[in-house]
């Protein structure tokens, strides 16, 4: 499901790399729509797959963020992107910032929690990172 409004992006456990929506689309993916609800749900191997979803908005570059994606500040301090209660924040530590707000300063995409969670400047939430990165491995 890609279109102007909503831009997926599929990470691949057992591969360790993001793989084309296009192409994760066709690997046995159901995408159901509720019209009572209006709410769409997307079927998949949520064992192999983490699907991340665009925040729609794009760092100082023009890179579009996502889900997942870690932003660096002039202050060289690094936010990862979360989906909270419905919006998207950048998460330091403990600490949650609209990701909106945090892209009006200038913020860029310096990487991602699955292939750089070494760039996370908090220890304890890239050890964290790290770790379910490792335990997702172990489990296949």
């Amino acid at each position: 499901m890609e279109n102007s409004r909503f831009k997926f992006r599929a990470w691949d456990k057992p591969l360790e790399k993001y793989i084309d929506f296009k192409e994760f689309r066709f690997m046995n993916v159901e995408f159901t729509f509720n019209p009572i609800t209006k709410e769409a749900e997307i079927e998949y191997d949520k064992e192999r797959y983490i699907v991340e979803q665009c925040t729609g908005l794009k760092d100082k570059n023009g890179k579009l963020i996502y889900e997942g994606d870690i932003i660096k500040a002039k202050d060289n301090l690094s936010w990862v992107v979360v989906f909270k209660n419905g919006c998207f924040f950048g998460k330091l530590g403990t600490r949650y910032e609209p990701v909106f707000d945090l892209v009006n300063y200038g913020f860029e995409v310096i990487g991602n929690i699955y292939e750089n969670p070494e760039l996370v400047n908090n220890e304890t939430q890239a050890k964290q990172l790290y770790d379910n990165k490792i335990q997702a491995k172990e489990e296949q």
